[in-house]
């Protein structure tokens, strides 16, 4: 796997993990040309991996890695996913050097790429506005905090990415946030400010200048970009004699 970018993510990147914490991986790796032309690994391809088993709970030694081919960040990008979007933004979590070409995309994919698809983080949160809500009516204290908490991130990541072009992690509110998964806040209180939040993002991204969709030809120049340039014509050789 020709690895591109990788970062660390889930609460280490937001501010907010404990002791106990797992460790969440993400990344951006480019197949092989070979590989994809001969039928053995998909262009739009993700790769995971964790050292538990499937149904196994995660606790602080647990390792969750998520690898997604060039051509498949840059799809999830356009359909604004919230993992991908994030790692625009989380260089300073890089776990290794990255050199120029990804350098551009992180400076430059933001234009093109973030749209008004964002609104996915609002559907998110909504989601969890949900779960909330009904973990609160049966008493399932902790997912009703977890929800809460997730969706209130959301909310605050997606209006600052329309404010600002960006959103920097750690999370400026990572202590807030923290206070909400934790049970440290009045739960009702909180659960209105998520809904309204929700509702001001909504405002927030329909009143923007952000595009409908993004820019997939930014995406495909990139690709191919990197297939004519970075094509290692001895790791062929190497692979194959």
């Amino acid at each position: 796997m020709n690895l591109l970018y990788e970062v660390v993510h889930g609460s280490h990147l937001y501010g907010t993990n404990t002791s106990d914490s797992d460790l969440d991986i993400k990344g951006v790796y480019a197949p092989y040309s070979y590989d994809v032309l001969c039928g053995e690994e998909p262009a739009l391809n993700v790769i995971s991996k964790a050292n538990k088993r499937i149904n196994e709970k995660s606790d602080k030694n647990t390792i969750e890695r998520k690898y997604y081919s060039l051509a498949k960040f840059y799809h999830l990008l356009s359909k604004g996913d919230i993992g991908c979007t994030e790692m625009l933004f989380a260089r300073n979590f890089a776990t290794q050097k990255f050199d120029n070409f990804v350098k551009e995309i992180l400076d430059y994919a933001p234009r093109y790429m973030i749209s008004k698809k964002i609104v996915s983080f609002v559907n998110c949160a909504n989601n969890n506005i949900k779960n909330a809500e009904k973990s609160a009516n049966v008493n399932d204290i902790n997912i009703r905090n977890k929800s809460l908490y997730n969706a209130v991130r959301l909310n605050m990541e997606v209006q600052e990415l329309v404010n600002t072009g960006k959103i920097k992690f750690p999370l400026t509110d990572r202590e807030y946030l923290l206070n909400i998964r934790n049970g440290n806040v009045d739960y009702q209180e909180t659960f209105n400010k998520a809904k309204l939040m929700s509702e001001q993002s909504i405002n927030l991204i329909n009143d923007s200048n952000l595009s409908d969709t993004a820019n997939m030809g930014y995406a495909y120049r990139d690709i191919e970009y990197y297939y004519r340039n970075e094509f290692d014509i001895m790791t062929f050789v190497s692979e194959y004699d």
